[in-house]
């Protein structure tokens, strides 16, 4: 879950904004946030500018070095009067840009303000201006997301032409949230047959869990699970969804209660006819912060696990022959059984466990198989039931061709 706070400067008067050029540096003190920054918005209060397109705003961290020019020559154009009026500045405002309505996103249109007219006594060692757009690229995010925010902030007022008499602001404040991505953890070794099922359960080991290392009581979040070549439902919890491909929902009982609440008791089917590899993915977001009424600092953490579906066959009781192709489970049964693949033994990768033996092509096929006694490559056949009643032949070959 998100920590967030506001953090404000307040003069007892408006405080006059020296012009022509001349700054007012306003420092304004974060304490107690844990984590690492995800969003930050600034308001500005009480603006009042004979010409607001002659101010420039520049955010410093509590470092000195991550910074961004947020405001510059807004709007474009000049003579844009400000009486009293209220700013807020985030990266999560709309794309218009208009001072009637005081949501901005950060926009620098100023071409020639330097360091030294911020930094009139001398700039910090090692400082370079960083510009939202278009004089950059940057955003309050890129700027400083990551950083810790706990510290005294320099929120830097820059009057860049002489004349048009003063400009005051009363103050001015930082909405900060800090947030720490969740985890996902997923299952490994999943497989089931065309026209079957898998049941995601406790006692079976295969459900994923979410974490939130710094889950707090009311925790909220999103969370959206897509399946390529599949179905997966739940009503034993009163939960269905039919993710066709995908489908959101939000669950307010925190990441990791969220998750495991979906998956508990949940039936994954593949689609009717589809062997090979199908995938889940999760998507969870840990909402962070509700500010001017919109998510800020959410973080997002995906992750994707494989199910391989299998067409599975079974042999007769006399000699069978049977073709690899796709992801098959074969069983041989009684009788001299032979598979037949469409690559050559040396491009094969061939596994054993028990009594089955796994053979995976260069295609992407996959062919698991019990009681098969000749294997037919394209460059040259294995018979086990040659005579030779103690050697494996295709153990022997694969690890010696």
């Amino acid at each position: 879950m998100a920590d967030a706070g506001t953090f404000s400067f307040t003069a007892g008067t408006p405080d006059n904004i020296p012009a022509g050029p001349g700054t007012l540096p306003i420092p304004i003190t974060v304490s107690g946030l844990a984590g690492p920054m995800t969003a930050i918005t600034v308001r500005l209060d009480h603006v009042t500018a004979p010409d607001f397109t002659d101010l420039r705003f520049l955010l410093v961290a509590p470092d000195g070095t991550h910074n961004l020019v947020f405001l510059a020559d807004v709007p474009n154009g000049s003579g844009y009067s400000l009486t009293d009026q209220t700013i807020y500045v985030t990266d999560y405002a709309g794309t218009e840009v208009s001072l009637a309505f005081p949501v901005v996103a950060p926009l620098d249109r100023e071409f020639t303000a330097t360091s030294a007219e911020f930094f009139p006594l001398g700039v910090p060692p090692g400082f370079t201006l960083v510009h939202a757009a278009p004089e950059g690229a940057a955003t309050f995010a890129s700027a400083f997301n990551g950083i810790d925010p706990n510290g005294t902030w320099q929120l830097i007022v820059l009057d860049e032409f002489a004349g048009g008499g003063p400009s005051t602001l009363l103050g001015a404040s930082l909405h900060v949230v800090t947030n720490v991505a969740s985890t996902i953890t997923v299952p490994t070794g999943l497989s089931v047959e065309s026209g079957g099922s898998i049941q995601f359960l406790d006692s079976s080991g295969n459900i994923p869990t979410g974490g939130d290392p710094d889950a707090d009581f009311g925790d909220f979040g999103n969370f959206r699970a897509t399946v390529e070549h599949g179905t997966l439902g739940n009503t034993e919890n009163g939960i269905f969804v039919h993710f066709a491909p995908a489908k959101t929902i939000g669950v307010g009982m925190g990441i990791v209660g969220g998750v495991h609440a979906f998956f508990d008791h949940a039936t994954y089917r593949p689609d009717p006819g589809f062997t090979g590899v199908d995938h889940i993915t999760i998507e969870v977001t840990d909402q962070g912060d509700f500010g001017l009424g919109a998510e800020i600092g959410s973080l997002t953490t995906t992750a994707t696990f494989a199910i391989e579906v299998f067409d599975h066959q079974a042999g007769t009781g006399g000699d069978d022959s049977f073709t690899a192709s796709g992801y098959q489970k074969i069983d041989g049964g009684a009788g001299k059984d032979t598979i037949k693949f469409d690559f050559a033994l040396t491009q094969a990768i061939v596994t054993y466990s028990d009594n089955t033996v796994t053979i995976e092509g260069p295609g992407g096929t996959k062919t698991v198989l019990t009681g098969f006694e000749k294997f037919v490559f394209n460059d040259g056949t294995v018979d086990n039931a040659d005579g030779s009643p103690l050697v494996d032949d295709l153990f022997y070959y694969t690890r010696n061709h």
